[in-house]
């Protein structure tokens, strides 16, 4: 099949004998260029196939743990989590952790995962998450990194105490409950995007991290 780049310029070619501007035909080989780079790179496929394309599948066997055994908080906070995923259908693209990214003995303390948004026919992402502070925190700083296709897409660091308008320094210790929702722009190139956040207290102690995965 032949691209619309190229349709659009044997169709200029034909209307350059009826006197069309110069001008207009280039514009509508540019035209079918953008075009043809919007399907290739940019559009996106239908939401519900986007959340077929993640590759994570909870298994309902991955949160029983067996009652003659002990298990680590690590294993009993996964299966916890896990088990919320499949009561509630939910396709996870991501998990939130308490402490550094880079710990082997990571506890789960929250989920991210990917729905349809009604509103847009798009999609959108949630993050949930809930953990305790063993002091208040008085200011901080968020950093993340975004990679696409395995090249850096974006970095930043912002001040922890600006960086949310539903975030208030300082942070009373004890429970602290985190729900964020997203709209993915049908505009974000496809590709996989994999994203590492964050969160430092005035001691520059790391309080969680975010690790997550999304295919577009």
């Amino acid at each position: 099949m032949p691209s619309a780049a190229r349709v659009l310029k044997n169709s200029c070619r034909l209307m350059m004998g009826k006197k069309l501007k110069v001008f207009g035909c280039v514009a509508l080989i540019g035209l079918g260029s953008l075009f043809s780079t919007y399907v290739t790179f940019i559009r996106h496929p239908p939401a519900e196939e986007i959340l077929k394309n993640q590759g994570i599948q909870v298994d309902s066997r991955s949160y029983e743990l067996d009652p003659n055994k002990e298990h680590t908080i690590m294993e009993i906070s996964r299966a916890a989590w896990e088990k919320w995923l499949a009561q509630n259908k939910y396709v996870p693209i991501g998990t939130v952790f308490d402490g550094a990214c880079d710990e082997s003995d990571k506890i789960t303390i929250g989920k991210i995962v990917v729905m349809l948004d009604p509103e847009t026919d798009g999609i959108k992402v949630k993050m949930y998450a809930n953990t305790s502070f063993d002091e208040t925190i008085y200011y901080g700083n968020v950093q993340f990194f975004v990679d696409y296709n395995g090249q850096e897409f974006f970095a930043n660091t912002l001040d922890l105490c600006s960086a949310d308008e539903e975030l208030k320094c300082p942070i009373s210790k004890g429970l602290f409950l985190l729900k964020r929702e997203w709209k993915i722009s049908s505009l974000l190139p496809k590709g996989e995007y994999k994203a590492k956040a964050w969160l430092s207290n005035h001691k520059k102690v790391v309080e969680l991290c975010v690790l997550a995965t999304l295919k577009l």
